[in-house]
């Protein structure tokens, strides 16, 4: 890819809006508004720069019927994670993961720099879901030691191709002190997820072949954040060309996925909430732990 054609690129992702619309239950990508962003009578309301806003607080906010719906979102607030099997939730978190990514424009990738980068708001997005969803999976682990319900989760994100919530969950595993039983289940796991080689293949392949894949999104911004350290060298600039192809054939990408509104307002609370509070885990401080490293390019 050229230099003049990724300009036009980014021209075309610049230029080109994001809808709002919703059919039945089933949730449609769209912006999320900056309003109200802390606690209220309607429950827990988020900082809409750091997570997406759920459905239900976008019709509170644009004053649409608010105390049916403040009744909803404490309903769903009110839930735990087991009320959804194992195989719904790998859909629900593929169809987060699909939604927040299809917003990410060429021009954040541009101006990316890092964590404390206040400006990219759909990379940040993904950042806080990822952060969110791994402290939760360990403290659900800790707390409860459900780890049947979430190796199962994993056979199921890894058969979607869904190895961004994949690898969030498998670093909540190595958050926690196992048994020789449950680490070789967790190694077992690791080792029949694709390889970084085989991302590579299937990338390159997206259009062409009916495939599907979310890789490691954390990863990737990495690279993001890498090639932008050092724009300047040609090397970097090829690699951040290539960084604008993948992210345009994982945007491509469809998913055959619902979610229904009091999930999606359930997972973005969870979310949230373990955000701001942090990991828990049951390893000692200063134990290393394997975290698994891999270069997209």
């Amino acid at each position: 890819m050229s230099s003049k054609e990724l300009t036009t690129i980014i021209k075309e992702y610049s230029s080109s809006g994001t809808s709002e619309s919703s059919c039945g239950d089933q949730l449609v990508v769209r912006e999320f508004s900056n309003a109200y962003d802390e606690e209220t009578d309607m429950g827990v309301v988020w900082n809409g720069d750091i997570l997406p806003h759920s459905w239900y607080q976008e019709q509170i906010f644009n004053r649409r019927k608010a105390k049916r719906y403040e009744y909803k979102i404490k309903k769903a607030e009110a839930k735990d994670i087991y009320h959804m099997t194992p195989r719904k939730l790998s859909k629900a978190l593929t169809f987060i993961d699909l939604s927040i990514l299809q917003r990410i424009t060429p021009n954040e990738l541009v101006d990316y720099d890092g964590p404390g980068n206040t400006k990219c708001r759909n990379i940040r997005h993904m950042r806080s879901k990822n952060v969110g969803l791994t402290n939760f999976v360990s403290n659900e682990l800790l707390r409860e030691q459900n780890y049947k319900y979430f190796f199962k989760l994993l056979k199921h994100l890894e058969r979607i191709g869904n190895y961004n919530s994949f690898y969030c969950i498998i670093k909540a595993f190595q958050m926690q002190k196992l048994d020789l039983k449950r680490l070789n289940t967790l190694s077992r796991h690791m080792e029949k997820s694709t390889s970084y080689f085989d991302m590579r293949q299937f990338l390159d392949d997206l259009t062409t072949a009916n495939t599907f894949l979310i890789c490691p999104m954390d990863v990737y911004i990495k690279d993001v954040e890498e090639s932008n350290r050092t724009r300047n060298n040609e090397v970097a600039s090829m690699r951040f060309c290539r960084l604008v192809e993948i992210l345009i054939k994982l945007q491509s990408q469809t998913l055959d996925a619902s979610i229904s509104h009091a999930d999606e307002h359930f997972l973005f609370s969870k979310f949230w909430h373990y955000f701001q509070r942090g990991s828990s885990s049951s390893r000692k401080p200063g134990t290393k732990k394997y975290d698994g490293q891999f270069l997209l390019i």
